[in-house]
């Protein structure tokens, strides 16, 4: 087992955020203690030490894009979000153009689907990728290309 996670508390009168990074082989190792963190704050998931996703627990989650009771924390958390998350993934984000967002009403036309699986398969379809997920039957009939990584290769 690797050393405890290196953690990052950030600070201020009215704000108090712990961060957590793991790297995809301790979190395939150790999903509890991913779990333990993410009731602490987000715990940022490295490939090769660059961030790729960000675990949080659903309380987390709708604190942080739920309707704030505290315009000033919703602010910081704002700001916090465009001025560290935002870049550190900017090379890494597909936008919504209009080949997608076009797309994406084609297939919401053939099959309603979800905004966001509609959204997800359209992106792949117009930039050539392959959506990774567990939940493949929701994706089947966009005609994107599907790797579920919980069954074998030979099988998917």
């Amino acid at each position: 087992m690797s050393p405890r996670p290196p953690r990052i508390s950030l600070k201020s009168k009215d704000l108090c955020i712990t961060i957590t990074t793991l790297s995809s082989r301790e979190l395939n190792q150790d999903i509890g203690r991913a779990k333990k963190a993410a009731l602490e704050g987000p715990v940022f998931i490295t490939d090769r030490g660059k961030p790729v996703y960000v675990l949080l627990s659903i309380g987390e989650y709708q604190r942080i894009t739920g309707k704030r009771r505290d315009p000033i924390h919703g602010a910081r958390l704002r700001a916090w979000f465009d001025t560290h998350v935002t870049p550190e993934f900017a090379e890494r984000s597909l936008p919504v153009d209009t080949t997608v967002a076009l797309r994406c009403a084609r297939l919401h036309v053939s099959d309603p689907r979800t905004g966001r699986d509609a959204l997800m398969a359209a992106t792949a379809l117009v930039h050539g990728m392959t959506i990774v997920t567990r939940n493949t039957a929701d994706f089947e009939s966009t005609g994107a290309r599907l790797l579920n990584p919980w069954i074998p290769a030979s099988s998917n």
